[in-house]
């Protein structure tokens, strides 16, 4: 999908969204936000630059969600595809954890209601279940696959400023937490269903924690983690130590690009582990969001463009220097030689 728009456009579109729901924290940055006529570090921490952007992704994959206009107006379709307004007005006046959960669930939902994978959710199952234990988000169904029971979970960081390997030891630590309050989850959602088995996948969006981490140049700079460096190194303890009861748990991480000074493309990366003999139908390939400029001015965010995978850095790359002719050369201005004859 791509189509132009101004950052104000793109900040006031956002802003009835979340007003909707009434997601007041988020409403209230993006309306600190109006202000900025573009993002740039000089004028925007990487603190509020990664939170715009981030709101951004999660607009998209409610958009999504409800069958809505990513096209044209960027707004919603039918919002009883998220649930009914009494549960989704009780769980926005609850914690932010709850709150990051839900925007984690819904993006998920989104991606697999565009994507023609042969998937369906089947029961949306994250307001089913009261008073017997909490259920988990979603039954996914597939023909050729067992139906599958997902579990989404985003976590944040207590506080900034540590190492890479401090940071993915607490996330390490987190996640076996996490996936025990899944299996919970999962095993009340199965007494409630009946009629198993399931396949159990928990995704697990730990994009906030690379937040403080930059790597790159004065060209093209990147927050997020590297995947060789933080990703592999977490895929590898968790493979060590397997959780018991979790088929699969899909890994999800942001990267954001800066070109020239500016935030441009956010790609939302996925990584599945599985941890037992059983096939899973769902293949999350995550997402990219981005805002670019019209060729050389790059002062000013004037096209968004969203695409239902996590693009490469060498895809987003490519299509940066695309958008501002960098991959184009200029010479010198020719002329034409008339010639009177042939030469034999």
């Amino acid at each position: 999908m791509s189509r132009r728009w101004t950052h104000n456009d793109m900040t006031d579109r956002m802003i009835e969204i979340y007003s909707l729901f009434p997601y007041q924290k988020r409403v209230q940055f993006l309306k600190s936000m109006m202000d900025q006529q573009h993002l740039s570090t000089t004028s925007v921490s990487n603190e509020d630059i990664c939170e715009f952007f981030r709101s951004l992704l999660d607009a998209t994959g409610i958009i999504s969600a409800t069958g809505g206009n990513l096209q044209e107006s960027f707004q919603l379709g039918d919002q009883r595809l998220l649930g009914k307004t009494s549960d989704i007005r009780g769980l926005f006046s609850s914690t932010e954890d709850n709150i990051g959960d839900w925007m984690c669930s819904t993006l998920f939902q989104g991606w697999v209601r565009i994507n023609d994978a042969g998937l369906k959710i089947g029961r949306d199952l994250r307001y089913l279940i009261k008073g017997q234990g909490r259920a988990c988000d979603f039954l996914v169904l597939s023909p050729s696959a067992l139906p599958t029971l997902v579990e989404c979970k985003r976590i944040h960081p207590a506080m900034g400023g540590k190492s890479i390997t401090e940071t993915m030891s607490e996330v390490k630590a987190k996640a076996f937490s996490k996936t025990g309050e899944a299996k919970t989850q999962f095993a009340s959602t199965e007494k409630f269903l009946g009629n198993g088995p399931y396949y159990r996948l928990v995704v697990f969006d730990i994009s906030s924690y690379g937040d403080t981490f930059t790597q790159g140049n004065k060209d093209m700079s990147v927050i997020g983690f590297e995947e060789k460096l933080g990703i592999d190194s977490l895929v590898s303890d968790l493979q060590k130590e397997p959780p018991t009861g979790i088929d699969e748990i899909c890994i999800c991480w942001s990267n954001l690009y800066y070109f020239k000074g500016a935030p441009r493309v956010l790609a939302y990366y996925t990584k599945p582990l599985n941890f037992s003999r059983r096939t899973g139908p769902v293949n999350y390939r995550g997402w990219t969001v981005g805002f670019y400029p019209v060729g050389k001015n790059t002062e000013k965010y004037k096209e968004l463009r969203v695409s239902s995978v996590g693009r490469s850095s060498s895809w987003v790359i490519t299509s940066w220097r695309s958008t501002t002719d960098d991959l184009l050369t200029y010479g010198p201005e020719e002329h034409m030689v008339k010639r009177s004859g042939i030469n034999a």
